[in-house]
């Protein structure tokens, strides 16, 4: 089967060709080679080289604009940031804020009401534990729960725990007393009504 002996990388071919040159024009009697064939390799030769001198020239070119476009881009950047800073605390009218690009600021502070949670459903695990769970209700991520229980035969609801997840375990619960939960929402100033109620042990 024969063996290809180029190079396929192109510095290492032109390396391969340029000692292919010189040996074959050192010993072109012996190979054979006229004069003609061998000013067609070198020519080629020179050729290749060129083309790969112009191409490292190239892709350094194209290194250092892409460079010069980061830094450049990230210059703007920080001024325009300042800019629109400075234009976005001037008095200047909201449509010419519109105009000149920036975002127009809500002026009227939207409140989020917390909602009633839902679905609560409360279950006593094996190891001493009550697992809560209930629906947000539509609050957002953030609320505050405030879980509430009943424990044994107490007419009192006692707040146990505040928690910003709609999952929650009750540690160290004696097997078999009864309890019985309820969850409210509470974000900033407002509080949600309170969730259904859910008991384990005929809580």
């Amino acid at each position: 089967m024969p063996q290809d002996y180029l190079p396929a990388n192109d510095r290492e071919f032109l390396a391969w060709l340029k000692n292919f040159n010189r040996v074959a024009t050192t010993n072109k009697l012996i190979f054979a080679f006229t004069d003609d064939e061998l000013e067609e390799l070198t020519g080629a030769e020179t050729t290749l080289e060129d083309a790969i001198a112009t191409n490292d020239a190239a892709q350094s070119a194209a290194q250092a604009a892409m460079t010069a476009k980061t830094q450049a881009q990230a210059g703007a950047t920080s001024m325009a940031r300042a800019a629109a800073q400075r234009a976005q605390t001037s008095k200047a009218p909201d449509a010419l804020r519109d105009a000149i690009g920036i975002t127009v600021r809500d002026k009227v502070r939207s409140r989020l009401t917390a909602q009633t949670p839902l679905e609560l459903v409360a279950l006593a695990a094996a190891d001493e534990t009550h697992i809560l769970k209930w629906k947000s209700g539509g609050n957002k991520s953030g609320t505050q729960y405030l879980i509430e229980a009943k424990i044994g035969e107490s007419t009192t609801w006692t707040l146990i725990d505040v928690s910003t997840r709609v999952t929650y375990k009750h540690l160290e619960q004696p097997p078999g007393q009864k309890v019985r939960y309820r969850v409210r929402a509470k974000r900033g100033d407002s509080t949600s009504g309170y969730s259904n109620e859910s008991g384990v042990y005929g809580g």
